[in-house]
């Protein structure tokens, strides 16, 4: 195997579980257990803050556990994040400079990385992370009612404004490196 790739959007935490199992499987056609976090979609947790999609609460711990796992389930073997973020509403009455501060984007990139750097530090052979999305885009459940990208797109005209997050992702990405770079010489 070349490498692994985990898409990390969902945690829920199994101990904080509000809604029984059954809904879960109704919802999936199997759970995937990971420590003490269950995987699932619709639940509540009341330690952790919930984003504009209804399924999606922001629990960064979950990174670092989830890698860790990985590293010591498969021997290791590298590992690219393939997607990782969050959405939030459209709302028509934003003007574009409020629609390009993303600050809620920026703090969720920012403890996400962080736990993902600490895993790292533990030794875990991170070789990838790719935010959710480069750009504004169309979701097959939510048609264009979320902002998911990092460069906020008009749809009328598919003008593309770099947003906060783009700007941020950036300079996090070159923080990361500088900082692991020293952490590991």
């Amino acid at each position: 195997m070349e490498f692994l790739g985990q898409k990390v959007l969902i945690f829920v935490l199994q101990k904080k579980m509000v809604c029984p199992l059954v809904n879960l499987k109704e919802r999936f056609h199997s759970i995937e257990e990971c420590g003490e976090q269950v995987f699932g979609y619709g639940c509540d947790s009341t330690d952790n803050k919930l984003t504009t999609m209804d399924w999606l609460f922001v629990y960064p711990q979950g990174m670092e556990k989830l890698v860790m796992y990985m590293k010591d389930r498969f021997n290791n073997t590298p590992i690219i994040i393939t997607e990782n973020g969050i959405a939030e509403s459209d709302d028509p009455d934003f003007s574009l400079e409020d629609a390009i501060n993303d600050t809620p984007r920026v703090e969720f990139m920012h403890s996400y990385l962080n736990s993902l750097a600490n895993a790292m530090r533990e030794g875990a052979n991170v070789r990838g992370y790719f935010a959710w999305s480069l750009l504004d885009n169309f979701e097959w459940l939510d048609g264009y009612t979320k902002r998911f990208g990092l460069h906020y797109v008009n749809f009328t005209n598919l003008q593309r404004t770099p947003k906060l997050s783009a700007t941020r992702y950036k300079e996090l990405i070159t923080n990361f490196q500088s900082q692991l770079a020293t952490h590991t010489s």
